[in-house]
């Protein structure tokens, strides 16, 4: 069943795979300004972190690792809460089984919400296509606030 998840979750990502984003919109005090080539910002395959670590841009490759292993541990905790197989062997017990199933549902109701935002944050930048913003959503309901920053970065399509 997770292969059968993880197959059809990478289908979903290769089909509905963003396009390259644009450059971050500069703030207006620095609007005037003319990106400087050596920096960070300049750099096309790269993604901001959020503010105060905004100074730092990651490799998109890297970025793409960090929500793989994302998923993964998403699956694995879903996996340890449900199967039953992780108490059965004697790994956990029935008891943690049982928080387990309360934080996934925890987690999957704060992923609910930020993949509400995304799509907000995306149809405000001129998304408006229905798949594309239901694209943004699954992959926030998966990502979280990792996708809220990506989309928070686009610059408006208008």
């Amino acid at each position: 069943a997770t292969l059968t998840l993880m197959f059809l979750l990478s289908n979903i990502f290769k089909t509905y795979a963003p396009r390259p984003l644009p450059r971050p919109v500069a703030c207006s005090a620095q609007s005037d300004k003319k990106p400087n080539p050596s920096s960070d910002s300049a750099l096309p395959n790269t993604i901001r972190l959020p503010p105060p670590l905004s100074s730092i841009a990651i490799p998109k490759a890297v970025y793409s690792a960090i929500c793989g292993a994302v998923v993964v541990a998403e699956l694995g905790l879903v996996d340890a809460a449900y199967s039953g197989d992780w108490s059965r062997i004697g790994i956990i017990t029935s008891e943690q089984e049982l928080q387990l199933q309360q934080a996934v549902l925890i987690i999957a109701a704060i992923h609910g919400v930020e993949a509400a935002i995304a799509a907000y944050i995306a149809k405000g930048k001129g998304v408006d296509d229905a798949g594309k913003l239901l694209a943004v959503a699954i992959r926030a309901f998966f990502f979280g606030a990792l996708e809220i920053n990506k989309v928070s970065q686009m610059e408006p399509l208008r």
